[in-house]
Order: C-alpha cells, then sequence, then structure tokens
C-alpha cells in the first residue's frame, strides 16, 4: 500500500461525518469508490480505520490510502489555491465589487450590475473566494460561498459564508424568514399608492421567463413609491419570497414593469443593462453574535442614483424626508431618506 496522502481537518469539518468530508475531499471520484474505501479500511485517523458514519474533530489527520489509480490529483481542499478570478471582468462593469461588511463568519458584498453572483472565473462567487483565500483557515469540507443571489442586471448587497457555522445560521434565519430584503426600483407608469403584491408565478424554463398563473408558487412583496416623474415611479420594495425573476414578473402583471426592462414589458432603455433594480438593504435578527449588525446597506450605484435624483426633483414626492433634503440634493442624502423609510417599516 502507498503512503497516505493527508488531510488536516479544521474548525469548519469540526462534528462532520467521515463520509461527507471524503466525498468533498475526493470530488472526482465515485460514491461507491469512496464507500469501498471505507471498507477497505483505506481511510484513517492515525493507524485507527474509521467508519463512514463517524463524526470527526477539528485538528484531526486524515490518512487516506488510496489505491495507486487514484493519485493526489484527485484531492481537492479549501485550501488550495481558488480558480482564478478573471480580472478583466471589471472593466466591463459600472462599478467595482466590495466589500460592505464581514466579520469572522459572513462577509457582504456589492455585486455590480452585469456580475454574476455565482458560477465562473467573472462571477462575484470566484472574487470572493480570491479575496479570503488567504484570511480563512484550512479546511476539509467547506469553501466559502453566496447564501442567496441576484440576477446578473441586479446589483446589490450579497451575504457569503465564511464558516460553515456562519453558513448554517443564515440559511436557517433566511429559511425562517427573519432576514428582511429591501430594493429599490425604477417602475413604469406612476404607481400613487403602497401596495402588498400575492400572486402565484410559474417559471417557464425554455423561455427562461417567470409569470402570473393559477398554478404556481406563492410570491409576496410590498411596493412603496417614493417619488414619481414623467411617467416612471422611484419604489422600495420589500420582497417577502425570493423566486427568481419575482420582482420583474410581479411587477409587469400588476401594469408597472421596471423602465427598461424588455423581457417584462417595457423597452424604454435607461442603461446598457435596461432597467435599474438594486439590493439596497437587509435587516438582520440578532444571530451568531452580539456584534451582528441589525441593519447591513449598500449605497445605490452613482449611475442609479442620478436617474433616482431626477425623480425625486419632481413635485411628485411620497416621503417628506425628500423635500427636507432636496436643498441639499446628494448621493449621501438619497440613501439617508431610504434608510430612513426602512427603518420607520421594521
Amino acid at each position: 500500500m502507498q503512503e497516505p496522502t493527508t488531510i488536516e481537518l479544521g474548525r469548519d469539518d469540526e462534528g462532520r461525518r467521515a463520509d461527507r468530508v471524503v466525498r468533498k475531499a475526493l470530488k472526482s471520484v465515485s460514491l461507491s469508490t469512496i464507500y469501498r474505501l471505507f471498507r477497505q479500511k483505506r481511510i484513517r485517523i492515525g493507524a485507527r480505520a474509521i467508519g463512514a458514519d463517524e463524526h470527526l474533530k477539528a485538528g484531526d489527520i486524515l490518512n487516506l490510502f488510496l489505491p495507486y489509480n487514484l493519485n493526489t490529483e484527485t484531492i481537492s481542499s479549501h485550501s488550495e489555491q481558488p480558480p482564478a478570478f478573471d480580472e478583466s471582468v471589471l472593466a466591463t462593469l459600472p462599478d467595482q465589487p466590495r466589500v460592505v461588511w464581514e466579520n469572522e463568519y459572513l462577509a457582504a458584498l456589492h455585486k455590480p450590475r452585469g456580475m454574476l453572483t455565482h458560477d465562473g472565473s467573472a462571477s462575484l462567487e470566484a472574487f470572493v473566494r480570491n479575496y479570503l483565500h488567504e484570511s480563512l483557515p484550512p479546511s476539509a469540507s467547506f469553501i466559502p460561498g453566496p447564501l442567496h443571489r441576484l440576477d446578473r442586471n441586479t446589483s446589490g448587497i450579497v451575504m457569503f459564508s465564511k464558516s460553515r457555522a456562519g453558513a448554517e445560521a443564515f440559511s436557517k434565519e433566511l429559511t425562517a424568514h427573519h432576514i428582511r430584503k429591501f430594493y429599490i426600483a425604477i417602475a413604469h407608469g406612476e404607481i400613487e399608492n403602497g401596495a402588498t403584491l400575492e400572486d402565484r408565478l410559474r417559471r417557464d424554463q425554455h423561455q427562461r421567463r417567470t409569470f402570473a398563473a393559477e398554478q404556481g408558487e406563492f410570491g409576496k412583496l410590498r411596493v412603496t413609491p417614493l417619488a414619481g416623474k414623467e411617467g416612471m415611479t422611484l419604489v422600495l420594495i420589500e420582497l417577502h419570497t425570493g423566486l427568481t425573476h419575482q420582482i420583474r414578473a410581479q411587477l409587469s402583471a400588476h401594469g408597472h414593469p421596471l423602465k427598461g426592462d424588455a423581457k417584462y414589458g417595457n423597452n424604454e432603455r435607461m442603461n446598457p443593462d435596461g432597467y435599474f433594480l438594486h439590493a439596497h438593504t437587509l435587516v438582520l435578527p440578532r444571530f451568531l453574535d452580539a456584534e451582528m449588525p441589525h441593519v447591513l446597506s449598500d449605497p445605490l450605484p452613482s449611475d442609479f442614483k442620478e436617474w433616482a435624483l431626477k425623480i425625486v426633483e419632481s413635485n411628485i414626492i411620497h416621503d417628506s424626508c425628500f423635500f427636507d433634503k432636496r436643498l441639499a440634493r446628494g448621493a449621501a442624502n438619497l440613501d439617508e431618506c431610504i434608510l430612513r423609510i426602512i427603518e420607520n417599516m421594521i
């Protein structure tokens, strides 16, 4: 039997079943082969053979006695160099990705419009994995990644895991609907009153569109108009459910597609990507530690701000904060008003 391949287990491997850790480490190896390695006592801690269902501890050293047809090239680990980030994509974006906030468990990133959340070397996920690579402890089973997603042409805040504890805690709160999401958008037409929209939505995979339909998943959001001008309305949206293209599809179904969103019924382009939709704020419960922020916000990108300020300059304003700040107009004042409105809602 050849010399073992060793894997040191870190904090994010604590309590994991041995088979799950080995499956992560041997991604290119079939499941049947992995369980055969356990049966043949080729997977050990020290000299002791372990079972697939054994729970491992941080600091354990796994010894993998691999057959000669499985070499060390089959081993993958978080501690290895992550796939290279394609920096050429940065020159094509209207603004740059950046860290909004982070602690030892999680990181909140600004995703520019035109950038994929995940998949591929030009994605925000690749950017984050390269950013975090040197700072995270090694792990055989954990890889940092996005905990929710935004469409390519939606900008705004995306939360990434930096630890297994962070990923599990955030996902638990998100599933329980304890995390509130607020978006800013420019909609076609005049929206005079706030409304809660509830629809059944069906995804057409062939057309890559979402439609209101009698049979479908339940979608709910709250629309609050902020200001209106010349057939368009700056709106604040609280998203209660997270279906694909939900905001775009529901606003369109109710006669107010996003301005410039040709896929959902309006082709009056406002920017090269057609529409403005920005994930502005996450409202978080207290979890993981006492220093978790209650409100995380990502200011509007500069080109979105320019359009938003033009709308706020109109006489159709739905919130007094914009009247108070209009004489001292500017990017910080706009986002300050948006945050004040959100804080009044929570």
